[in-house]
């Protein structure tokens, strides 16, 4: 649908205008509940946001089961993007938890993944990718630690946080080599 279509312009004035289509609907649907769950995430509502990215899903789904020719690139990407977020049930502030459980157990190869997996949830957030950054630096994958690290660095000043900032720019301190 365009803006002039969905302003009415260009259209016969005594005719209707056109209603959305069911899997119209449902995609706009299934956006508001994806966007809730990353605003009650963001808020630190895991529980909340866990069941609203749980409704999107289901409706992602029915998208694309029902309506397997519409905007299916689309539908696949948000379905790939809410089941990295519910996986196994679990919110994105569990995998977080248990990803910071293991990283101070010094267990790098499951904290890494679990990191990463945060990171990807939320990709918008730098301090995650700071997180991913310094657990794969202490790792001992350096290239990939910088890579990521440098990716927070650069995501942090275009969001303003200055926090992650400063852990993606202590994480190049410290441990990449110069």
């Amino acid at each position: 649908m365009t803006l002039c279509s969905a302003a009415g312009l260009g259209q016969d004035p005594g005719a209707a205008p056109r209603r959305p289509s069911r899997a119209e609907q449902l995609l706009q649907l299934a956006k508001l509940y994806d966007d809730r769950a990353e605003v009650l995430a963001s808020q630190r509502a895991p529980v909340e946001a866990a069941r609203a990215r749980e409704e999107a899903l289901r409706i992602f789904e029915e998208l694309a089961r029902d309506f397997p020719a519409f905007e299916r690139a689309q539908v696949q990407a948000r379905l790939e993007h809410s089941a990295k977020l519910v996986h196994a049930g679990e919110d994105v502030g569990s995998v977080g938890a248990r990803a910071l459980k293991a990283y101070r157990a010094h267990d790098f190869a499951t904290a890494c993944p679990l990191f990463r997996q945060v990171a990807e949830a939320r990709p918008r957030d730098a301090g995650n990718w700071a997180d991913l950054g310094l657990c794969l630096l202490k790792a001992g994958n350096t290239a990939e630690g910088i890579e990521v690290s440098t990716r927070a660095l650069k995501l942090a000043d275009e969001t303003g946080d200055a926090a992650a900032r400063k852990a993606a720019a202590y994480n190049l301190e410290k441990y990449a080599p110069r």
